[in-house]
């Protein structure tokens, strides 16, 4: 892992490495295949599309989301690597194969837009979150519908699950960060330090620490066993839409509304970069399992990969 920069608030130790074009529209999801290699996008262009990270070039662009004029604002990949997971604007959770982009699976009963997806690292259970107020949780396998998580007043934006599947983390417009046990559907805990919508959140690898970006333009570090806010990072000056944590648990990685990706350092919240180049407010962040490379999906209709030098 070589997230080590400089002390410097600019993109010192860091490159970008390539600008993937070819969405229409703008990019509201991106994750990283569990090997690394690959990128996933998903945009209101109606597509969802794969990427050769190390060649740089476009896979494969899956519209199955045009027949039913759906937005992609959510997309996640099984731990096995096999299936893309995605939602919008059709209130249905669609599985596709990520080899073929074939459709093989439908889950429906959200009622109102998907916003946020996940998929359990033990490759079991889907979780999804929209503005319907709800977390859900989903049977891969059999496609039917587990629990409904009610806690939440307004649209719930975020998703993350423990690396122990345990705990589902989601945010929401109530500015609330909620902690549910995944087997049961009990809500532990409810974080409230953010003053106004929380956007993005993220789980540290070992499970003990909550990230989270909010419209107050911060980034905030969260106890989760007992709620306690930890620090709170600013640098940010537009609202802070995704957040990322590097696989050795060392970094957090946001993006915003200022257009700037930023690297911090977990343990004492010192900005390590400034990554510049997208052109409109970023939207979907995440950072490949191997820890080699950031990428983020911009309103500008790009996916960018940083790396560092």
């Amino acid at each position: 892992m070589r997230f080590l920069t400089s002390q410097a608030s600019d993109a010192k130790g860091f490159r970008l490495e390539r600008t993937l074009t070819g969405h229409s529209g703008q990019v509201w999801a991106t994750v990283a295949s569990p090997d690394g290699a690959r990128a996933v996008s998903g945009s209101d262009d109606l597509t969802i599309r794969t990427w050769d990270l190390g060649a740089g070039h476009l896979e494969r662009t899956i519209d199955g989301h045009v027949e039913v004029l759906n937005k992609v604002s959510a997309v996640a990949v099984t731990p096995d690597g096999t299936r893309i997971v995605s939602g919008g604007h059709s209130r249905k959770v669609l599985v596709w194969s990520l080899a073929t982009g074939v459709l093989e699976q439908m889950l429906e009963g959200n009622i109102e837009y998907v916003n946020a997806l996940a998929v359990t690292p033990d490759g079991r259970r889907v979780v999804s979150a929209g503005d319907d107020e709800t977390v859900r949780v989903w049977d891969l396998e059999s496609g039917r519908r587990g629990s409904v998580l009610v806690g939440h007043v307004g649209p719930v934006t975020s998703l993350a699950v423990t690396t122990d599947n345990r705990k589902i983390i989601s945010g929401g417009h109530d500015k609330t960060v909620r902690v549910w046990d995944l087997d049961s559907g009990r809500m532990e805990i409810t974080l409230k330090d953010h003053k106004v919508a929380v956007q993005a959140v993220a789980v540290t690898p070992d499970g003990s620490q909550i990230v989270s970006g909010a419209r107050d333009n911060t980034v905030r570090i969260w106890d989760i066993n007992n709620g306690r806010l930890i620090r709170a990072l600013e640098g940010h000056t537009g609202w802070v839409n995704a957040v990322a944590v590097t696989p050795d648990g060392t970094r957090v990685v946001s993006g915003g509304e200022d257009f700037t990706v930023r690297v911090w350092e977990l343990a004492t919240g010192r900005l390590e970069a400034t990554l510049k180049g997208h052109t409109n407010y970023i939207r979907a962040l995440a950072v490949t399992p191997d820890g080699r490379r950031i990428v983020s999906g911009s309103f500008d209709r790009t996916v960018r990969v940083w790396s560092p030098v």
